[in-house]
């Protein structure tokens, strides 16, 4: 990196990186700044049209947010946290007249295991691996897996 470039507050940026085209589709003549090397594999056309991608995975959550049966219970919905000091897993419930919805989240890059035998499975709302591990009441989270589901109501 140019010294110059460490004085300023330049040098962390990069140009947004579009597509996969010349100078990552910020430009078509070169631009004043560097482009980062990775555009050609990291860039918004190739994010949005892939359904796996992060972008994504985020326009599934602002779905659920906004369009889902469980909007209320997510924007008005209790919070409760679970396991406090277990510094792997994120574990909250959002709650709603009769609706549970809980948010699983591994921090880890090894496997996690969540008891559910107090949250039982009724219906998966996101998820950000193309299956789900479950034995039996144990959750198997691979590394940095996330998921929401709807609790199946106890009587």
């Amino acid at each position: 990196i140019d010294k110059a470039l460490m004085t300023t507050r330049d040098h962390p940026r990069t140009m947004m990186q579009w597509s996969r085209d010349a100078y990552a589709g910020f430009s078509k003549v070169q631009p004043w700044f560097h482009v980062n090397p990775n555009y050609e594999s990291i860039n918004v056309f190739d994010q949005v049209n892939d359904p796996n991608s992060i972008w994504s995975h985020y326009q599934k959550l602002f779905g659920l947010r906004r369009f889902s049966k469980y909007s209320q219970t997510i924007i008005y919905g209790t919070y409760e946290m679970i396991l406090k000091e277990d510094s792997n897993l994120f574990v909250y419930l959002r709650k709603l007249n009769k609706d549970t919805l809980i948010v699983i989240g591994s921090f880890s890059k090894n496997d996690e295991l969540f008891d559910m035998t107090n949250y039982p499975l009724e219906e998966i709302l996101i998820h950000n691996y193309d299956s789900v591990n479950i034995n039996e009441n144990t959750l198997n989270l691979r590394p940095y897996e996330t998921i929401c589901y709807k609790v199946k109501e106890q009587l």
